[in-house]
């Protein structure tokens, strides 16, 4: 009786760990973008920070940070088209937000990346 109900248990747990792993969603990719945004031109380096900016988030005396590349990208607005820039969200979090503040008009977070 007791190797019945160990094999049903086991059975019911198998059952129910296939349907939770079907569920799940695709993970998202980072080239992605958000709805109605198209990216322009090509890419550029973020502009570096101050000195003192760097001194306090890395070793002192290393080899320059830079973070990697923003993208222009423009959404539609008010029945036209603004344009705005795409950061990593490392640099983002780091420096961005000190830099921009809420000046942000579209300020959205889309897979590894910034949209201000």
């Amino acid at each position: 009786m007791i190797k019945r109900s160990i094999l049903v248990l086991l059975l019911v747990l198998m059952a129910v760990l296939s349907f939770a792993h079907a569920d799940d969603a695709a993970p998202a990719n980072l080239e992605d973008l958000p709805p109605g945004v198209s990216l322009v031109g090509g890419q550029e380096p973020v502009p570096v920070a101050r000195k003192e900016q760097l001194d306090e988030q890395f070793v002192p005396g290393g080899p320059a940070f830079v973070p990697g590349f923003r993208q222009r990208f423009r959404f539609p607005w008010s029945g036209g088209f603004r344009y705005g820039w795409r950061f990593p969200i490392g640099y983002w979090n780091a420096f961005g937000r000190n830099i921009f503040g809420p000046s942000c008009l579209f300020a959205r977070q889309w897979g590894g990346f910034w949209y201000c």
